[in-house]
């Protein structure tokens, strides 16, 4: 018996090149056809100020005790020292005293979140 050979037939072309532009389309314009979720957010966001705060203690928790909810403290414009939780998941966390960039509603510096938060949202 002989082997069949697949033979490559101008629909699979056609389909191919059809596929590969639109994939590029979606692609180049992204946010205009699919919503974005944080655009709620971004509005608030632009106004929060950046500031350094330190880790003043954490806590793992979590089944294997990779979410890790840390105390950061920080000064906002009028001195005032604000004390807030982050939580956030990764596998090597950081340590208590350690510097971090957080953002801060001026109006209201209990809002404050990280740096790598902010980015995500804001998308810088």
């Amino acid at each position: 018996m002989e082997a069949a050979q697949a033979k490559i037939k101008p629909f699979h072309i056609i389909l191919f090149v059809v596929m590969a532009i639109l994939s590029a389309v979606l692609y180049l314009n992204k946010d205009k056809i699919i919503p974005n979720q944080n655009a709620a957010h971004e509005k608030l966001y632009s106004t929060f100020v950046p500031t350094e705060g330190t880790i003043v203690s954490f806590e793992s928790v979590g089944t294997f005790r990779n979410r890790v909810t840390y105390t950061i403290q920080f000064t906002d414009q009028n001195d005032k020292l604000i004390t807030v939780k982050e939580s956030s998941w990764q596998t090597m966390p950081l340590n208590k005293g350690d510097k971090v960039t957080m953002y801060y509603n001026p109006e209201d510096p209990s809002q404050a979140i990280s740096e790598t938060r902010w980015k995500e949202i804001m998308r810088k």
